[in-house]
């Protein structure tokens, strides 16, 4: 029998979550998820694809990512990995063990490894570009994206048996946006963008395969899928520190059709179907505070930190933002993201609340490399905190054109909280005449002596004019 581990590391590379809809084809960021994945109102680097188009009015100039390599790998996965590593002489030899030995592991099954729902996502070479304004505020971008996401879930049958569902996309994406400045009747500037994009997607699930059959395991077949969508967003800047965001991630609907694939390697028949990822409407605001605090004892930022609120699915009939059974129902917080960032030199350092859980991150920013960790927990049930799952999502990049953007740069002045320097200007009046024909000493003012009013002096030729 081939080793379990060597098993799971399949499952790992092809695996995805079970969901009774059609689940959304997103690349989520390790910038955004270190900020709790509030975003539709920062949007300004590559995760305009993927938050909000009309972000990408924000730049000022060109952004080129060669090469983005990213894996994401829950902490459930590490847990149910640590078990079945302990276990494995005994799940392997299952029918050889003692009655009272099979109810043992039966029992640690149920009190371990059965909660855990693990789950892992690795994105493949992702490159993108996103050009700075051209012409009369117009931007454009062009990426090409894809990640295979799962996860699997060991059941504590007699023998013990495991789920799996498999995932794969490969999205190609471009990107319009414009930026209109001075609208009549409303200051600021305002964006708006749309993404097109083709998606192409592979799956595969099965249920209760016994750990006794894996001997012989072969690869299941994938179900192919293909269909074309579109995002809408816009972008309000009322002023240099603040941005509201409002974007439709898959407007209307976007529809995938599944073609059938045939019974093999001992694995079922399926027909054609076709499933629809469902609209989400997302709310969002950033603030680039001066300074945080009250009055004097406000601490200056130095215009360095950026603070970020999301209110995502709001239209949403199954966990209502609003007006459920209350008019702020329960469901309410899981649709909540708060996020921050603050920036130094070359380090990035993040945090934040994702559906209720904190978030936090760093990076390292350098020309041409970037590198990210952050750590953060999605809700998997329908209330905040009722159900955890935790990941650990790290990230090396290859980008160019990454300070060019006007949300590092929104606030087009120096911190504002430094005094000034003043310039010491002496009035006209009080510069003593300067006479010609005197020698060199006698233009020489005493420091005590008081400037008297100065009387137009004689007209001079060019060569003896000072």
């Amino acid at each position: 029998m081939k080793k379990i581990s060597t098993v799971l590391t399949l499952f790992v590379l092809f695996a995805a979550t079970v969901m009774a809809a059609e689940r959304p084809a997103v690349v989520r960021g390790v910038r955004p998820l270190g900020m709790g994945d509030a975003f539709t109102a920062v949007a300004d680097d590559q995760n305009v694809f993927f938050y909000n188009p009309a972000g990408t009015t924000q730049r000022t100039g060109s952004l080129l990512t060669l090469l983005d390599l990213s894996i994401n790998i829950g902490q459930d996965l590490l847990d149910a990995y640590d078990f079945i590593d302990k276990n494995e002489s005994k799940l392997k030899d299952f029918n050889s063990l003692s009655a009272q030995d099979q109810i043992n592991l039966i029992n640690d099954m149920n009190t371990t490894v059965t909660k855990l729902d693990p789950q892992v996502r690795v994105g493949v070479p992702n490159s993108n570009y996103l050009s700075g304004p051209m012409g009369n505020h117009y931007h454009w971008g062009i990426g090409t994206f894809g990640q295979v996401e799962g996860s699997f879930k060991i059941n504590a049958d007699i023998p013990p048996s495991l789920n799996y569902d498999i995932n794969a996309d490969a999205i190609l994406a471009f990107n319009m946006a414009k930026r209109w400045d001075g609208v009549r009747f409303l200051p600021g500037k305002i964006g708006a963008g749309v993404n097109l994009k083709y998606i192409s997607r592979s799956q595969v699930n099965d249920r209760y395969v016994s750990f006794l059959q894996l001997e012989d395991f072969d690869a299941p077949p994938l179900q192919a899928g293909k269909g074309l969508g579109a995002d809408l967003g816009f972008l309000y800047q009322p002023n240099d520190r603040w941005n509201f965001g409002l974007a439709a991630m898959d407007l209307l609907g976007t529809s995938l059709d599944f073609e059938s694939i045939d019974a093999k390697k001992g694995f079922a028949a399926k027909p054609t179907r076709t499933s629809v990822i469902k609209t989400r409407w997302n709310l969002g605001t950033a603030w680039t505070p001066s300074k945080i605090g009250i009055s004097k004892f406000a601490v200056p930022t130095g215009n360095r930190l950026l603070l970020a609120m999301d209110v995502r699915d709001v239209i949403n009939s199954k966990s209502k933002v609003l007006f459920g059974d209350t008019f702020l129902p329960d469901t309410a917080w899981t649709h909540v993201y708060l996020g921050a960032e603050y920036r130094w030199w070359f380090l990035r350092l993040r945090g934040g609340a994702n559906q209720g859980y904190p978030t936090y991150g760093f990076g390292v920013d350098i020309p041409f490399l970037k590198l990210d960790y952050t750590f953060y927990s999605d809700e998997k049930g329908l209330f905040a905190g009722s159900l955890e799952q935790a990941n650990h999502l790290v990230s090396i990049a290859f980008r160019f054109g990454t300070g060019k953007t006007a949300a590092r740069a929104r606030i087009g002045v120096k911190d504002d909280t430094a005094p000034a320097k003043e310039t010491m200007v002496m009035p006209a009046a009080t510069v003593p005449a300067v006479d010609v024909t005197a020698p060199a000493e006698a233009s020489q003012v005493a420091p005590d002596v008081v400037p008297v009013p100065v009387q137009e002096a004689p007209a001079t030729s060019p060569e003896t004019n000072p």
